[in-house]
């Protein structure tokens, strides 16, 4: 039993190396989410809305400044489709990284928005982070989504 044991102990370290728990994340998954990344950005500029929450899980949550957090695929489309027109929206990832099947995005986004009709537009720009999970087939999707601005909240 002790010898077992002893036998066992000694070939942890060797069988637990050489386990692939899981699968990885590798160069592919990265580009995998960029390119998600970028026909969110396409969808949203082009203000198709269904487009945008599809790259969403159906249990997402999308964390807005100064509103209730977003729940559901459904949620972040009607969140997005309240939103006043804004054009010229890019997102640019500073890093992507994960492991398994998580990864996250953190970048920079830019946009000019036009608040109300006769109004003149005004650019924005901010950070996000995304949590991106790899679902059963394999595509990626965003899972947690939160973003904010750089620029002074307006006066009263």
């Amino acid at each position: 039993m002790r010898r077992t044991l002893a036998l066992l102990l000694l070939l942890l370290p060797t069988v637990a190396a050489g386990c692939q728990c899981g699968k990885g994340f590798t160069a592919a998954d990265k580009a995998a989410i960029r390119a998600r990344g970028e026909a969110w950005t396409a969808a949203a500029n082009a203000r198709d809305h269904a487009a945008v929450a599809a790259i969403y899980t159906e249990d997402a949550a999308l964390l807005p400044p100064n509103f209730a957090a977003v729940r559901g695929r459904e949620g972040v489309r009607e969140f997005m489709a309240g939103l006043p027109p804004f054009s010229e929206m890019k997102l640019v990832p500073v890093e992507i990284a994960g492991s398994g099947a998580m990864a996250y995005v953190w970048g920079d986004y830019s946009m000019t928005i036009r608040v109300s009709e006769g109004a003149p537009p005004f650019k924005d720009r901010g950070k996000y982070i995304e949590v991106w999970t790899r679902g059963k087939d394999g595509t990626w999707s965003i899972h947690r989504d939160i973003f904010n601005s750089d620029l002074p909240a307006p006066g009263p």
